[in-house]
């Protein structure tokens, strides 16, 4: 998320994951990221860690790094906040749409679909 893949220069050395398999989307959200991080004048590192905070306040994101300077720079995502439209940018970068079981849920509790099913009483 912090740009890795997406800068002008493929990452030097070997890496955990394989650019080629990065589409469209991928990017999408890296750039948003990397935005989102020029506006508020942090790293993009922090911006992601703060954004999975914010999308789930009982999930603690695990930090990954492979130096000392990343992990501080990476614990001072604790002191981000998001705005809420600058989480909406990122929402909308993963053009993510829950599909099954969400939509069938959500049909669910529409009144009158019985899905759960009822009862009469006489």
């Amino acid at each position: 998320m912090a740009g890795k893949f997406s800068g002008p220069r493929p990452p030097a050395g070997p890496t955990r994951v394989d650019a080629a398999t990065l589409g469209e989307r991928d990017h999408a959200v890296a750039r948003a990221v990397v935005e989102v991080a020029g506006e508020l004048g942090v790293p993009a590192s922090q911006v992601a860690l703060a954004w999975t905070r914010a999308r789930w306040p009982r999930v603690h994101p695990i930090v990954g790094a492979s130096s000392a300077a990343q992990l501080a720079e990476n614990l001072g995502a604790v002191d981000v906040v998001l705005p809420a439209e600058a989480v909406a940018r990122l929402e909308a970068a993963t053009g993510f749409e829950p599909g099954f079981p969400a939509e069938f849920i959500a049909q669910c509790d529409e009144p009158g679909t019985g899905v759960y099913g009822r009862a009469e009483v006489y």
